[in-house]
């Protein structure tokens, strides 16, 4: 049975070992502050990385070493208000799948809030540190996408192939429609020349939309780009990037979040 995020705690013991300090010490002399920095940003990342394996433990999807894992905000279009995602990024060759998490509560804000998690006293004193989570429901979306490397420049050229979300409920709630975009807001390049195709900025979206979705349902649309085309997210207007949007309706109540990454 799927357990809610809400249950998952992170032990996280707080410590900087002997060895690690006289690496330090014996390296580069560094400041009080400085170390201590150092420290809390490490336990900060090791406890992104335990809550993210048990999310994606829970959720099917990959994970292992090379699997990044942040916690990125969400920008919302209906009350103004920000908050957070767990962004869990695996790559196989030149190929990319970004899975997003979003935890929504009761008044369809984002749950998930790091902010006490990562209080500099939490970490410093070797308590158990949890990321509070009190999701009413739960919509994990994913883009996939495979990338192109210039060979003379090293810049990322992009190449959209796919989306899909699921969502689960964690109490009772009417979820009257989800729908995901996948946006690529860049300029067109031939691939493999990268030559700009086209002096307009293009955006490219693949989007999966169902009215009144059923919980633990997958839905997905598979949309590649043309092979021979790729798109650059490098510079542009202030749109210019790679988004996932969510737009929901749960309770009769419309919530949008978009997050950049």
């Amino acid at each position: 049975m799927r357990r809610t995020v809400a249950t998952v705690l992170m032990t996280v013991t707080l410590f900087l070992s002997g060895a690690l300090i006289a690496f330090l010490q014996g390296s580069e002399v560094h400041a009080a502050g400085d170390v201590d920095d150092i420290a809390v940003t490490d336990q900060k990342d090791r406890a992104v990385k335990a809550f993210a394996k048990d999310v994606a433990e829970e959720n099917g999807v990959a994970f292992s070493e090379a699997t990044e894992s942040e916690i990125l905000p969400v920008f919302s279009g209906t009350n103004g208000s920000q908050g957070n995602a767990l962004v869990l990024t695996n790559t196989v060759g030149n190929t990319v799948t970004k899975d997003v998490f979003m935890f929504m509560d009761d008044e369809g804000a984002m749950a998930l809030d790091p902010t006490n998690a990562y209080r500099e006293e939490n970490l410093r004193s070797g308590t158990t540190v949890n990321f509070p989570s009190n999701e009413k429901y739960v919509v994990h979306g994913t883009a996939v996408y495979n990338v192109q490397i210039d060979p003379t420049s090293f810049l990322s050229y992009y190449q959209p192939v796919g989306a899909y979300y699921v969502y689960y409920k964690n109490s009772p709630c009417n979820v009257g429609r989800i729908r995901l975009e996948y946006i690529t807001d860049g300029f067109a390049y031939s691939y493999p020349g990268f030559m700009p195709l086209d002096m307009n900025e293009v955006t490219y979206v693949i989007a999966v939309d169902k009215y009144n979705p059923v919980n633990n349902t997958s839905y997905s649309k598979t949309q590649p780009y043309p092979s021979n085309w790729a798109i650059s997210v490098a510079a542009g207007s202030p749109f210019v990037g790679k988004f996932l949007t969510f737009y929901c309706v749960v309770d009769g109540a419309v919530r949008t979040a978009t997050i950049p990454f």
